[in-house]
């Protein structure tokens, strides 16, 4: 690693021990903000597309305050579900070394809710949440005035799994080792490569936003694919 300031280098075992003992960081440097083009034959003016600009005090005001509500919204999850609901699974550490992709480990990242910053996990886990909280509401709603019959427990599973791939989907965009591709002027998801490797300046995802990686793209994505899976026709049997 080379110092863009004073020009000194230090050396690839000295960088990963310092990141193994918490001595490195993060620094928001930019926002990417995003204006959608206007529709043709709408009337309206103005040009869309992407602009940069500085991160400012407000932007890192609204990071904290994530970081702080991550932990109170994680205690609540974590008592109401019985078990963390940031992954704590340690990532395969006998794949860190050679060609197999799991560099991060060598810098101390050595578990899967590691890949992720707060806000990250504090989207993340909300998600997850709300598809549980869907799930309930399906096998055991209620109306505001009577109780309402339940929908069929196979068709609540099915809807539950559906979102719950949105959200395995949403969480491939959502994370720290997303890059983002000067070219296209998206975010990549962390599948560009079949590998985990260390990621120096990752783009950090607004999962509400409706560009590429959002929830709104994800949930699409994942319709598509059930479209196409149930317009194919099914086998027949062959006659004994």
């Amino acid at each position: 690693m080379r110092c863009p300031v004073c020009g000194n280098t230090i050396d690839d075992k000295t960088t990963r021990r310092l990141f193994r003992e918490g001595k490195s960081g993060q620094r928001m440097v930019a926002v990417v903000l995003h204006t959608p083009r206007p529709q043709r034959g709408r009337g309206a003016g103005g040009e869309g597309g992407k602009r940069y600009r500085l991160a400012t005090a407000r932007d890192l005001a609204a990071y904290r305050a994530a970081e702080e509500a991550l932990e109170a919204k994680r205690q609540a999850l974590w008592a109401e579900w019985g078990l963390d609901p940031v992954p704590d699974e340690p990532l395969p550490e006998e794949r860190a070394q050679g060609n197999s992709g799991f560099r991060t480990i060598l810098y101390g990242l050595t578990r899967w809710g590691d890949l992720f910053n707060a806000r990250q996990k504090l989207a993340l886990i909300t998600f997850a949440d709300a598809v549980r909280r869907a799930h309930a509401r399906m096998v055991g709603a209620t109306g505001p005035v009577a109780p309402t019959p339940g929908a069929d427990p196979e068709f609540a599973k099915a809807v539950t799994t559906y979102l719950a791939l949105a959200v395995d989907r949403l969480a491939a965009f959502c994370n720290s080792n997303a890059l983002w591709v000067n070219q296209r002027e998206l975010i990549a998801d962390v599948f560009t490569r079949q590998a985990l490797p260390m990621v120096w300046d990752y783009a950090e995802l607004n999962p509400f936003s409706g560009t590429s990686g959002s929830w709104q793209t994800a949930s699409e994505y994942i319709l598509g694919v059930l479209t196409h899976l149930t317009r194919i026709p099914p086998v027949e049997e062959a006659e004994p």
